[in-house]
């Protein structure tokens, strides 16, 4: 099970212990999860899941189900009041043996049928490009979810199940892999939109970025791929005008001090009334800038 957390950075739990020794040790308070919007905020100790070290759902807005799994009852006991406190579970066809449908919120109708194409169905959503390779999913009924991406004949290939105050993703693709055993360019698209929700950071400009989770706030790792182009033979050659302007916000939270790792040096952050904390930066061609977020504990 891969639960969406921070990883290889400043804050990440210790090596050399078991992996529940080491997230047990390096678990957040409560109050810093939830300033950071990472803490569900009706999640208790009654829900069975804050009570219980070894397995800290709670901490997490949303989690992606790796593997093929059997559910136990415990598991699915724990699944569901995860849920209902506001967190978001994402499961594909192999993973559902001993889900209810009433949790899914699709029924599969045995069948499964082979495309190629996809179309999402978020609302206001400018149209994307999800044709790849072929690959084939499992049909199903919908049984109390919402569609968010179909195929070319209509078929549901991501559904959303709201469960109280959160939601079960599903996606008709087992494995999230297409035939070629590569991930489709559709069930790419379904994990940018939980991973836009999992977390209060948004990071603006044509660039590519990593997320990390730290003690006291967060890091931000941006990529600037363009004005570098390398032929097969011979040397780089570099576009030194093609700078692009990246900007990162938090949701839900004020930004306390922002620093670049790279310059050491502090950043300017954006304070306004009415609106989200951010911060704007340059980045050179083929450029890198990692920078540590502080969130004010409120």
């Amino acid at each position: 099970m891969a639960r969406y957390a921070s990883s290889g950075c400043r804050g990440e739990r210790e090596t050399g212990k078991g992996e529940d020794e080491g997230l047990r040790e390096r678990r957040p308070g409560k109050e810093l999860l939830r300033a950071l919007g990472e803490l569900p905020p009706t999640a208790t100790a009654s829900s069975g899941l804050d009570g219980d070290p070894l397995h800290p759902l709670a901490a997490y807005r949303a989690i992606v189900v790796g593997g093929r799994i059997e559910w136990s009852a415990q598991w699915m006991k724990r699944l569901k009041d995860y849920v209902e406190s506001g967190g978001t579970v994402v499961l594909n066809s192999a993973q559902t043996k001993g889900i209810s449908a009433d949790l899914l919120g699709v029924l599969s109708v045995g069948v499964t049928a082979e495309a190629d194409n996809a179309r999402c169905e978020s609302p206001g959503e400018p149209a994307q490009n999800l044709s790849g390779q072929m690959f084939r999913y499992e049909k199903v009924e919908l049984k109390g979810a919402q569609p968010l991406i179909i195929s070319d004949n209509g078929d549901p290939l991501v559904t959303v199940n709201k469960v109280g105050k959160g939601a079960v993703v599903f996606c008709a693709l087992p494995d999230l892999l297409g035939e070629d055993e590569r991930i489709t360019p559709f069930a790419a698209h379904m994990l940018a939109h939980v991973f836009a929700d999992a977390t209060p950071i948004k990071v603006y400009g044509d660039v590519e970025y990593l997320v990390n989770r730290t003690e006291d706030g967060w890091v931000v790792t941006l990529f600037n791929n363009q004005g570098v182009f390398k032929p097969q033979q011979g040397l780089a050659q570099v576009d030194r005008a093609a700078y692009v302007t990246a900007g990162i916000s938090l949701r839900g939270g004020r930004i306390a001090r922002a620093q670049d790792w790279i310059s050491d040096r502090s950043l300017e952050v954006t304070k306004q009334p009415g609106t989200v904390d951010s911060i704007t930066m340059s980045i050179a061609p083929g450029g890198i800038a990692i920078v540590e977020i502080h969130v004010e504990i409120q």
